[in-house]
């Protein structure tokens, strides 16, 4: 790994692997991370989400103050799966078609203008995941399985819009489905721009892929 991603793990100052920006990443198999990555808008993208697999055993796999695409992946192996910090309202974050499996927590993300998930399926995970400050969350058919602890979604702080799609949520024993108990604040209706958004960040990344395939 650190021979493949030699010139990232440099970018990363040897603490972790900075992927190239607007860069096409596709993953084969299963890999073993021992240092995080810093996503830097590119796109990590797997063939088949049952055979493509990040692994990473502690720590966070994913960690940084920029967005990017996560897709057609499995993500396992017993560690925080998202550290993503953004400022300014103005990094979006796509993860699709994935699996989250096993890990110790989901993670946060918090001050990014989109996020959006799409098809997630949390399975065996200790707790969930933390949305914090992000202007617009798309949330279209996760599924909690009933094999998960803790909370699956805690929403903090201030946002356009929160909007969920499809998908199930089962909670057993003390587990939590949603926690608002923080009482975050939802300014306005956004769908429409929200949707707006999202379609001219996918013409982005189409257009992005082109260029990388040429």
């Amino acid at each position: 790994l650190a021979t493949v991603l030699a010139a990232e793990k440099i970018a990363g100052s040897n603490l972790k692997y900075k992927l190239s920006a607007d860069t096409y990443y596709e993953i084969n198999g299963i890999i073993n991370f021992d240092l995080p990555i810093d996503l830097n808008n590119a796109y990590l993208v797997g063939l088949d989400a049952d055979e493509d697999v990040l692994f990473k055993s502690s720590g966070f796999l994913f960690e940084g103050a920029t967005g990017g695409t996560i897709k057609t992946l499995t993500i396992s192996g017993g560690s925080s799966v998202f550290n993503l910090v953004a400022s300014g309202n103005t990094q979006s974050f796509i993860f699709r078609d994935s699996i989250v499996a096993n890990s110790a927590n989901v993670g946060t993300i918090s001050g990014f203008g989109l996020v959006f998930f799409s098809v997630i399926n949390y399975v065996a995970n200790v707790t969930g995941i933390t949305y914090t400050d992000n202007t617009r969350v798309l949330l279209s058919n996760t599924a909690w399985f009933g094999n998960n602890a803790g909370t699956f979604e805690k929403f903090t702080g201030t946002f356009s819009l929160i909007q969920k799609q499809g998908g199930f949520c089962e909670v057993n024993g003390g587990a939590v489905g949603v926690d608002v108990s923080a009482n975050p604040i939802v300014t306005g209706d956004a769908n429409e721009d929200a949707y707006d958004d999202y379609i001219v960040k996918m013409q982005e990344n189409l257009n992005t892929l082109k260029e990388a395939l040429k």
